[in-house]
């Protein structure tokens, strides 16, 4: 769906909520990319609050010693068993090892993966991932309005 943010993580969702029996939710519009603040200043990626309004994952590119890199930031994302992501960004699709940085983020550079890159700066309106191999079942998607010219120019600076 375009239109929304789709999280379909039912097992994902119970656990962190503490809830039995819950349906997984449609959260908030999806968020366009934009230059990111706070913890993430100087990055820029696309956010989705939750319920409350808290932010509760972020897709986000930052530069890191001169090359960019892709981060999922999620609370205790370490915990669910992830170190593959299945990505489908317009004709692009591949599984890609995202391994964790820290315990609330899984990061891969795009130096070492040119065609996500190139995929992410299409054009295409939106990324879904899938989970592959993990303990948790995971999907979700989020949108890429505006990622192409805002990672065109954070590259452009991480370059120099």
């Amino acid at each position: 769906m375009l239109g929304k943010t789709v999280f379909l993580v039912a097992v994902m969702m119970a656990s962190l909520a503490n809830a039995q029996d819950t349906e997984p939710a449609e959260t908030e519009p999806p968020a366009p990319w934009r230059h990111l603040d706070g913890r993430n200043t100087g990055t820029v990626g696309t956010c989705s609050p939750d319920d409350t309004g808290d932010i509760t994952i972020c897709y986000l590119v930052r530069c890191d010693k001169g090359e960019l890199v892709f981060v999922m930031q999620e609370a205790d994302i370490a915990e669910f068993g992830i170190s593959k992501m299945t990505f489908e960004i317009g004709r692009y699709k591949r599984t890609i090892k995202m391994p964790p940085v820290r315990n609330d983020e899984q990061a891969i550079s795009l130096a070492k993966e040119p065609k996500l890159l190139a995929a992410l700066t299409s054009g295409a309106d939106w990324a879904s991932l899938s989970t592959s191999g993990a303990r948790v079942e995971y999907s979700t998607g989020f949108e890429l309005t505006n990622a192409p010219k805002l990672i065109s120019e954070l590259r452009a600076k991480c370059l120099k």
